[in-house]
């Protein structure tokens, strides 16, 4: 019974990332959450990232960025704009997420 329900709140959305897309945030916790997955965005995107999945498995490149920018919960909406961004400041640097 544990494992079933540990399987179904993998599966789920973050809390703040379906928050967000309910749009029941105040300008103040989203200002605030923002800066959270842009913080998580940019560390993510730095040379030599990886990430350890598991288990004991490293990733890196993209696959890493795109399992980390899921795990801090960054909705898609928000880290396509994270992209766009990122890739006018680094052109050819597409992250395919």
């Amino acid at each position: 019974m544990k494992s079933t329900v540990m399987r179904q709140t993998v599966k789920m959305k973050p809390r703040y990332a379906l928050l967000y897309e309910m749009g029941e945030l105040t300008k103040a916790e989203l200002d605030q959450l923002i800066q959270e997955w842009r913080h998580e965005f940019d560390r993510a995107n730095k040379p030599n990232f990886f990430s350890v999945a598991w288990p004991c498995k490293i990733l890196e490149g993209e696959e890493a960025r795109c399992r980390h920018c899921k795990w801090a919960g960054i909705p898609d909406e928000i880290l396509k704009q994270f992209e766009s961004e990122h890739k006018a400041l680094a052109p050819g640097n597409e992250l395919g997420c």
